[in-house]
C-alpha cells in the first residue's frame, strides 16, 4: 500500500524543490539588480518624476449590474504633478494638470 503512494509523493517533492530553488535564484538574482540601480541612482536625480494626488471623491450613485452585483459610481479628480530634469545642467520643467474620473467601486454584501 505504502508503494502506491511513494511515486506521486516523490515526484511533487521533487517539483517542489526545484520550483523554490528557482524562485530563490531569482529572487537573489533581482536583490542583487535592485542594490545595484538603487547605489547609482543615490548620485544623480531621475530625469522624470510624477506623483498623483486624490482631490476629491464623491459619490455620483450606485448601480446594479446583470449578475446582481452593486457598484458604487465615483465621480474622483485627481492632480497630477510631473518634473523633467534636463541631465546637461539640472534645470526642471514643472507641470501640473488635472484629471477627473468616473469610476466604479464594487460594493460587497455580506
Amino acid at each position: 500500500m505504502f508503494l502506491r503512494w511513494l511515486v506521486p509523493v516523490a515526484t511533487s517533492a521533487c517539483v517542489a524543490v526545484g520550483t523554490f530553488a528557482f524562485l530563490d535564484r531569482n529572487r537573489s538574482h533581482e536583490a542583487h539588480n535592485t542594490s545595484a540601480n538603487g547605489v547609482a541612482s543615490t548620485h544623480e536625480p531621475p530625469p522624470v518624476e510624477s506623483q498623483d494626488y486624490l482631490v476629491s471623491a464623491r459619490p455620483v450613485g450606485i448601480i446594479v449590474a446583470p449578475n446582481q452585483q452593486p457598484y458604487r459610481i465615483m465621480d474622483v479628480e485627481w492632480l497630477e504633478h510631473e518634473t523633467v530634469r534636463d541631465g546637461a545642467d539640472g534645470r526642471a520643467l514643472h507641470t501640473a494638470t488635472t484629471r477627473r474620473d468616473v469610476i466604479p467601486v464594487a460594493l460587497e454584501i455580506y
